[in-house]
């Protein structure tokens, strides 16, 4: 965008489904951190939700996944996780982000309900 126009500009949006930003979130988090460096961020979900629910890459491991609950049904959970090692192309192929993406998919499903 021209600096003449920056002011009066107004970006375009698109929809951008949960599960994909969970996806990036992941991804950019597995090739920016260094080894030992930590991604923290809140997971709304309900209360049923278990560790093992909570989507993964495989360059990160989960080190803690608490709820805080919000009412009888909702929470949202605080998942942090460590990347244990470098990232790898070998990591991130289509079949893998399609798992993620399903696994991703899983806390929100409940949520539409």
């Amino acid at each position: 965008v021209p600096d003449e126009l920056r002011r009066e500009h107004v970006p375009a949006t698109k929809p951008y489904a949960t599960a994909d930003v969970l996806c990036d979130l992941l991804e950019i988090a597995a090739r920016c951190l260094k080894r030992g460096g930590r991604l923290a961020y809140l997971l709304p979900a309900t209360n049923d939700l278990t560790p093992e629910d909570v989507p993964r890459h495989p360059a990160l491991t989960l080190v803690a996944c608490e709820p805080q609950q919000l009412s009888t049904k909702y929470a949202r959970w605080l998942v942090v996780m460590v990347k244990g090692r470098d990232w790898s192309a070998r990591d991130w192929t289509p079949a893998v982000r399609a798992g993620v993406r399903r696994g991703a998919d899983a806390p929100f499903a409940a949520l539409k309900e």
